[in-house]
């Protein structure tokens, strides 16, 4: 296993951990910081109330995954990069370090997945990027973008009265 698959591997494990951490944590709405050291770097779960973040560094790079209702896009968030307007933060994630790479997870409640996907998909084009992929089903939609040194993954997803839009962003060189 090279060193990047275990990087991936150490920080899969550690996100899996910390997001049962983080889960478990935001049931009883308790307010504080737990930080997790190993030999590879630490793990850090801030509890606040319903919201929370789980950090993730060593000396390759760190994440940060936060879970909050309404909450704001990454800091680091690739401004060539839009997101549809109307739809609420559930839960984002930024990756800094050797590869960068941003995900966020968002709801609406007054458009189809398949009228999202198509807003994504104009919203990206105009913004100078170029579709790749496009799968439509009958409730949800998926394409891949590439453009200004990114690509981006966007999936549109319908369950009863509410859409869920999910895009990742990672640098392409």
């Amino acid at each position: 296993m090279g060193a990047r698959q275990a990087w991936t591997a150490r920080v899969s494990t550690a996100v899996m951990l910390a997001a049962l951490g983080l889960g478990v944590a935001g049931c009883g709405g308790s307010d504080g910081e737990t930080t997790i050291v190993t030999e590879d770097g630490s793990v850090t779960i801030d509890e606040n109330g319903d919201e929370g973040s789980i950090t993730i560094e060593s000396s390759e790079g760190s994440m940060t995954i936060t879970g909050e209702s309404g909450g704001d896009l990454p800091e680091s968030w690739p401004s060539v990069v839009p997101v549809p307007e109307g739809g609420t933060i559930t839960a984002s994630a930024a990756l800094t370090g050797e590869d960068q790479g941003w995900t966020v997870s968002l709801t609406y409640t007054d458009i189809s997945a398949t009228d999202l996907a198509a807003d994504v998909k104009a919203e990206l084009e105009a913004a100078g990027f170029a579709q790749q992929t496009e799968v439509n089903t009958g409730d949800g939609a998926m394409g891949t973008y590439t453009g200004s040194g990114y690509g981006v993954t966007a999936i549109a997803g319908e369950d009863d009265s509410e859409v869920t839009l999910v895009l990742t962003v990672a640098e392409t060189g």
